[in-house]
This record gives structure tokens, sequence and C-alpha cells, in this order.
């Protein structure tokens, strides 16, 4: 009995293992994350999307100036704080980011510590058209201090029929069952 324990202990640590982090976009949702590592600390600096392992990839979700999208993000680690979510036009540029005006939402997280948790917040592109753009998305947890990031490819094409857009609001989260 005691030579089966350490076997069966070498047998879970070599077991592949899925890694969650605190929270990222949603696997397959509408803008999917550059890593399926969900929810990474950024260690040099770079306000997430420049480290290493969030290299810009090749498959770019297209949306379209003025066109309403449904933000899709996982909760895997409960934290009190809250999301936002910024748009770099440029790929990924740290001033982009802190930039207010590129800001596409904001809000508190849930306080139902029930993990992981869906959430989802439909906004509209801005009617700014870009070809290499970062989605970031940053949990910011308040009781300890950090922030954890997630990035989408995305590319924002002129819209067809004209006209302007509306401006993009900052509404409350809306925590999808």
């Amino acid at each position: 009995m005691k030579k089966i324990i350490p076997l069966i202990l070498l047998g879970l640590a070599a077991a592949p293992q899925t890694s969650f982090g605190h929270a990222a976009w949603k696997l397959g949702g509408t803008t999917p994350p550059r890593s399926s590592d969900m929810g990474l600390k950024d260690t040099t600096g770079n306000n997430g999307c420049g480290s290493p392992a969030l290299v810009r990839g090749n498959t770019p979700v297209t949306l379209t100036v003025g066109q309403q999208i449904k933000l899709q993000w996982t909760e895997y680690i409960y934290h009190k704080g809250s999301y936002r979510v910024t748009l770099s036009p440029s790929g990924q540029v740290n001033s982009e980011f802190e930039d207010k005006a590129n800001w596409w939402y904001q809000g508190d997280n849930s306080t139902d510590t029930v993990m992981p948790k869906q959430f989802e917040q439909t906004v509209t592109v801005p009617n700014t058209p870009c070809a290499n753009c970062t989605l970031q998305f940053t949990q910011y947890m308040s009781d300890t201090g950090t922030n954890y990031y997630s990035c989408s490819d995305i590319i924002i094409v002129p819209a067809t029929g004209g006209g302007t857009p509306p401006p993009v609001t900052l509404p409350t989260p809306n925590c999808a069952k």
C-alpha cells in the first residue's frame, strides 16, 4: 500500500491539467482570448497585452462600426473589484489602454461567489475603424490591488450604410446565468 500512494501522486502530477486564472474573455465567445490561459498577470509592465504569452494572433475577429456585440467573459476565482474593457487601435499601446476615450465598458463584478460565473455586456462598436486593434479585458481586484488581463485581436471595419453610430456608454454589468 505504501508503494501505491507515491505512484498515484506521481500519476496525478504527470496528468495534463487546465490552468484557470481569475477572469478572462470567454473561450469561444464573441471576442476570444489570444491565450487559453485564463486571466494572466502582467509581470513585464506592459498592461497585460504586451506580455510574451500574449502575442497577436493570426485570426482576429472582424467587427463593424456601430455594430452591437455582446462582450462575454468568465470569472473563475472570485475577488472584490471591477472589470474594464479598453481598446488599443494601434495594436497594444499602453497609453491607448489608459485613455478613457478608448474604454468600452467599466463595471463592478458580481457579489455572487459561486464560480465559475459567465458575464456578458452589450456594447456598441465605436466609429473609428482600425486594422490592428487589441481589445483588453482587465479584472482589478480591490482586495489585493492586482490586475488580471485577457486580450483579444479585433479588426473594426467601416459600416456600409453610412450614418454615425451612437456613442459608447458604460452600463452596469449584466450577469448571464
